[in-house]
């Protein structure tokens, strides 16, 4: 893996780019990360979360939310909570009002086929429980917002790899390693080129340098090996759409489908 200061070193041999703040450089980092979405700038974590008032943080080296499952903490999980659009969700944590009278929401209904050892344990939640079996929540920037006033749920998420400073680590690519100097160089070109401090023709080169560094890595991790294209094609050619996949965590999604024919 790629530190942070190597890229302050290889940056800072441009004596152009000596100015440019670790702040900024830092910030570049982490556009470059998202701009691309590369899988291996990133790992999969995940966090049980203590819930109080409706809602609760975020862990700060969450790059993307992928599930939000109740818990007990000790392992066993329950209902998969479903995202939410109703904007009522995330006010109620900031109301100063009495909660909701806690009650036993109805166990899901075991999916057959699926290994489910939590299919006896309980959910603890509101009232509005009594009317849907779905329990919601809903993620704005910082925090998980949810349907119920108490409980426990377990977070799992793509996350920043970073060292132990809290810096982000990079992979051993240098076409990576490149498209992220040259986006610096072409941002720090264009606030020069609007001061009117270098030609045109420099910023043009810079901008060429830049994309033709984050096609070329693109490229190299966008390429699927033969298991993962297997997989894909196993999760897209079903004779029999997989419509429960979503309660599984899609675990058996890819499962190659076995055809048998009775006389």
């Amino acid at each position: 893996m790629i530190t942070f200061d190597t890229i302050l070193y290889r940056i800072y041999r441009n004596p152009i780019l000596r100015n440019v703040k670790k702040a900024d450089v830092f910030d570049s980092i982490t556009t470059v990360l998202k701009l691309m979405n590369i899988p291996a700038t990133f790992e999969e974590k995940s966090i049980v979360l203590i819930i109080e008032n409706f809602r609760v943080a975020t862990p700060p080296d969450l790059y993307k939310l992928k599930a939000v499952t109740s818990t007990d903490g000790e392992g066993r999980i329950g209902t998969r909570l479903k995202t939410s659009t109703d904007a009522r969700i995330q006010h109620h944590g900031t109301r100063q009002q009495k909660a909701p009278t806690p009650v036993t929401a109805p166990v899901p209904t075991p999916i057959p086929g699926a290994e489910r050892k939590e299919e006896n344990w309980q959910v603890v939640t509101t009232r509005s429980m009594q009317t849907s079996n779905t329990i919601t929540y809903k993620h704005v920037p910082g925090w998980i917002y949810t349907d119920f006033s108490t409980g426990m749920v377990e977070l799992i998420y793509s996350a920043y790899k970073l060292d132990d400073n809290g810096f982000p680590l990079l992979p051993d690519n240098e076409s990576l390693i490149l498209a992220i100097e040259n986006y610096i160089k072409f941002q720090y070109f264009t606030i020069l080129f609007e001061m009117g401090q270098i030609a045109e023709k420099v910023l043009d080169r810079a901008e060429q340098q830049y994309l033709w560094y984050v096609g070329q890595a693109s490229n190299s991790y966008d390429t699927p090996t033969e298991d993962e294209a297997e997989v894909i094609f196993d999760a897209i050619c079903r004779l029999i759409p997989d419509r429960e996949a979503f309660f599984t965590n899609f675990k058996y999604s890819s499962n190659t489908e076995q055809l048998k024919l009775h006389n």
